[in-house]
């Protein structure tokens, strides 16, 4: 059996990385959680939401892109003799310290400046209960009432579940679809591919606000989608026998240009849905919202990963053993075929329905105001008019759903004592 430097076998590594990944995604999920739920109890305003949601939506693409492309140039120092660019050559031991040292402390020492600079605008008053799974559970299951929040779900699992799968192919469809062949002087790497993707995607978001505002946040999310299936179509298509390589690139930052608003409108949608929630039931659940939305991007994102390698697995994909990362491994034209077909289905299939769902998400800027305007009421225990109660009824059934008759029971107790209030 192989042995690593570190003393490993080959299983014993394998072990290790997993146990040590599902540490670290843990760790992230403990601060994903509360760190999502502030996009919306960041202000009661909707607009001042946008605009900050908007700010850190800009440094998380750029933060993205180098998380993606730095690891690469790390690997071609490992596996280039010479090294590569303006890097020397490593060897193992020094390729994984330098990884972790330099993003544990990017990954980890913003969240630690963070925890102490940030507070909160109120004090929780609720009292502490005794934890009860059956709770547990049932409140987990709440936001999935939500009409609009199932619908900003489905827009959201369905684009990074996407790119999810774009960035899994792009090692193995630079690698292997395009093996030999140099762009610039370099091997056709995965960075040709993710690196302008990024870059369109953040050239997109000044546009996707613009939009946000004249249009709809429906329509900045939907606008470059086409974009988005038609590059995931032409990279399929394309073949290294008559294509130059520059196109991989040029396609790659077309899909961006589709990828921008996908990736910035979810996380501008995401408070609306908490205010609709609060509209119909009268709490704001943000940390069950948020956890559930932690929750299905992960297992969108680990079924999507996963499928990546079950597919072009089952289609005759040969994977390297030898331990030698610059031996290359030629693979059969069948993996090659389902390496393509697959990023170019993927993308149209859950574009498409991220495209479909944009549409059955019904929260605008104008129903917002209206929203804000019964919550704020509700909170000052004011008596509302026949025709109020009528319009906040209609938004609630339409953007909410059904309410239970508990619920509704608790909403109408409120209503009664802010008309005795009013009396």
């Amino acid at each position: 059996m192989l042995e690593y430097q570190w003393g490993m076998s080959s299983g014993g590594f394998i072990a290790y990385m997993l146990i040590m990944y599902l540490f670290w995604n843990t760790c992230s999920t403990l601060s994903q959680v509360p760190y999502c739920s502030m996009s919306s109890d960041i202000s009661p305003s909707f607009r001042e939401r946008n605009n900050a949601n908007t700010v850190k939506l800009v440094f998380t693409a750029l933060a993205s892109g180098l998380a993606y492309v730095l690891p690469l140039l790390f690997i071609e120092a490992l596996i280039s003799p010479d090294g590569w660019l303006f890097m020397p050559h490593i060897n193992a031991t020094e390729f994984w310290l330098s990884i972790a040292i330099i993003f544990g402390t990017l990954f980890g020492g913003g969240l630690i400046i963070c925890s102490f600079a940030v507070k909160e605008r109120i004090k929780p008053t609720v009292p502490k209960e005794k934890f009860n799974i059956k709770e547990f559970f049932r409140s987990y299951a709440k936001p999935y009432k939500n009409r609009s929040y199932r619908w900003h779900i489905a827009m959201y699992v369905s684009a990074f579940a996407c790119m999810d799968m774009i960035s899994a192919l792009a090692v193995y469809y630079a690698t292997d679809v395009w093996h030999g062949y140099k762009l610039f002087g370099m091997d056709m790497s995965s960075m040709f591919i993710i690196a302008p993707l990024m870059v369109a995607a953040v050239i997109m978001f000044p546009l996707a606000r613009v939009m946000m505002d004249k249009k709809s946040k429906q329509f900045a999310f939907r606008m470059g989608l086409p974009f988005y299936i038609a590059g995931g179509i032409m990279l399929a298509v394309m073949d290294p026998s008559w294509t130059p390589p520059v196109l991989v690139p040029v396609v790659a930052f077309v899909m961006g240009l589709g990828f921008g608003g996908a990736q910035m409108m979810p996380w501008i949608i995401f408070p609306d849905t908490v205010d609709v929630a609060e509209l119909a039931t009268g709490e704001r659940p943000t940390g069950t919202y948020s956890g559930m939305m932690t929750l299905a991007r992960k297992v969108g994102g680990a079924l999507a990963v996963g499928m990546v390698g079950w597919i072009i697995g089952w289609c005759g994909y040969k994977a390297n053993t030898s331990g030698d990362v610059a031996v290359y491994i030629t693979q059969p034209d069948s993996a090659l075929l389902a390496i393509k077909l697959v990023l170019g289905i993927s993308v149209v299939i859950l574009i498409a329905f991220a495209f479909f769902a944009s549409f059955r998400y019904k929260i605008d800027s104008k129903k917002l105001t209206r929203i804000r305007y019964f919550i704020d009421k509700n909170k000052e225990g004011a008596t509302l008019t026949d025709d109020e109660n009528a319009e906040r009824d209609a938004l609630i059934s339409e953007l909410y759903g059904k309410v239970s008759p508990k619920v509704s029971a608790v909403q109408g107790n409120i209503d009664d004592d802010s008309d005795k209030t009013g009396e």
